[in-house]
């Protein structure tokens, strides 16, 4: 998908009406103490843990 994307912009040229967004979910650590699960060590975390890759 990121090979089409880049394509298309390569292809088309930077529009000035365009605007990119990224969002995270990162979460809070009230939100973990809500909706986390206990780990091991009877500590609350996140359920997953993701990597964000940026080109």
């Amino acid at each position: 998908m990121e090979d089409m994307i880049s394509s298309e912009i390569k292809r088309n040229g930077k529009r000035a009406n365009v605007s990119m967004f990224a969002f995270t979910a990162t979460p809070k650590p009230t939100t973990i103490q809500l909706f986390g699960h206990q780990n091991t060590k009877g500590q609350k975390e996140a359920f997953h843990v993701y990597s964000i890759i940026c080109g």
